[in-house]
């Protein structure tokens, strides 16, 4: 029972690390991602997750709704020395001067004020941090980027977590991108990723037609339908090209069901053993009745034991999942820190096994 019991909060630990996706920033509820539905010669839509370099700072211009809004460009791997230190490295974003007034990712030196206006500035995380910098803090020093210019580190962050799908290194300005060959002013030209505030309570169906709307205005003859993606939903629903597929959520609802399965099996095993038991019991409940049990007394009792044996079980479950934690996080790809065993969700996930 207990090995049983451990298969299914492993599961659950998976799901529910699946399902806390983006949900660590603050007003995650109000972040969208603008997405495009293109049409062809073919009636069904090509559905793709960029908009053009110019189109952010336009809708938040014309669409009253949207509070903010940050352009994201994936650049290239670009080559960071500090002295002897050279490397090549990836991860590396173009971002608008409001990502963090957008995005809730921790600070570890420097602070957030004026980051990300100046040219030949720099965000970088942790990681980077103590790669080129060890120990130090590095606020104020330099990195040159592909040999050729040195970039001032304005600010250092704490590495994204694993449960975030924006995965970055290094964070430059917008200005860098826009000095760069492969910007473009035109509406027609979609190669990047812009993400949008809104006000509260505002509906992003409405959303959806404005912004559409204000398209047709700078881009003549638009054939293209934009809409607005729940932040914290990218990770489980996101999907691109003809067809709307199912997405990720689709591997939580099979976890789910399996781990749903195994308690079923553990719950039928616990019982056909209890019944194999029954007649070894039996003199024992003949004498409690005669010498005045109730039937109540013996469901209570009965129960009662039951309980206590499974609570032993899952004591031991959770002993089993915390001692195979590292195991797990290999094998699932995944970074579950040990302090999400006595999270809230995770013990109420808990709790409703016990009592199934």
């Amino acid at each position: 029972l207990s090995i049983s019991l451990a298969c299914a909060l492993f599961m659950l630990l998976w799901v529910q690390h699946e399902l806390s996706y983006d949900r660590f920033h603050e007003d995650y509820e109000r972040l969208y991602r603008v997405e495009e539905d293109q049409y062809y010669s073919n009636a069904e839509p090509y559905h793709v997750n960029v908009t053009p370099y110019v189109s952010g700072p336009v809708w938040k211009e014309e669409v009253p709704e949207i509070d903010e809004q940050c352009r994201l460009a994936f650049m290239s791997g670009h080559l960071l020395s500090q002295g002897d230190i050279k490397f090549f490295e990836d991860g590396i974003l173009s971002v608008d001067s409001s990502f963090f007034s957008m995005f809730s990712f921790q600070l570890k030196y420097g602070n957030f004020n004026g980051v990300l206006r100046e040219p030949n500035t720099m965000v970088i995380t942790e990681e980077l941090s103590t790669k080129y910098f060890g120990d130090d803090n590095p606020v104020g020093k330099s990195i040159l980027v592909n040999q050729e210019n040195p970039f001032t580190i304005s600010a250092v962050i704490f590495d994204p977590p694993d449960n975030s799908i924006l995965d970055f290194k290094v964070l430059f300005p917008w200005n860098y991108i826009e000095a760069h060959d492969r910007y473009s002013d035109s509406w027609g030209q979609n190669s990047i990723l812009t993400f949008v505030k809104l006000q509260e309570g505002s509906v992003d169906t409405i959303v959806n037609r404005k912004i559409t709307e204000v398209t047709n205005i700078y881009k003549e003859d638009n054939t293209i339908d934009y809409s607005l993606a729940s932040f914290s939903g990218i990770h489980l629903y996101s999907y691109f090209g003809f067809g709307k597929s199912p997405g990720a959520i689709l591997y939580v609802y099979i976890f789910s069901a399996i781990a749903l399965f195994v308690l079923i099996i553990a719950c039928i095993n616990f019982m056909n053993l209890s019944t194999a038991r029954s007649s070894i019991r039996a003199k024992e409940i003949g004498l409690r009745k005669v010498n005045g049990a109730s039937r109540g007394q013996l469901v209570k009792q009965h129960l009662s034991e039951s309980f206590l044996q499974t609570l032993i079980s899952i004591i031991l479950a959770f002993l089993l999942v915390f001692l195979l934690l590292n195991q797990f996080n290999t094998l699932a790809g995944k970074d579950v820190h040990p302090s999400t065993l006595v999270s809230f969700q995770f013990l109420g996930g808990i709790l409703t096994v016990l009592i199934i």
